[in-house]
């Protein structure tokens, strides 16, 4: 695969959020630069937004998690308490 070709890859994945193929297409980045392909400026820049894109979602993610256990908890506090039997 060509560097642009992973370059193109990455930026799917990205807005997929598919970390699997984001994995797949930065070794193939990586890959093509290690056999002797020159970085353009843009693939440079891609590769930069895609560290910025992968913070933007980690914190959306975070924010995310945090809502779910606020359900979660929300939930729980609804139901009625149960005394469960201990099997000692």
């Amino acid at each position: 695969m060509t560097l642009q070709e992973a370059t193109d890859v990455m930026h799917g994945a990205l807005r997929e959020e598919d970390l699997d193929a984001l994995r797949q297409a930065l070794k193939a980045r990586r890959a093509a630069l290690e056999a002797g392909e020159s970085p353009t400026l843009e693939h440079f820049q891609a590769g930069e937004s895609a560290l910025a894109a992968l913070a933007a979602m980690k914190r959306r993610w975070a924010a995310e998690s945090a809502r779910l256990e606020q359900v979660r908890a929300g939930v729980a506090s609804a139901l009625p308490h149960r005394e469960f039997p201990h099997l000692d």
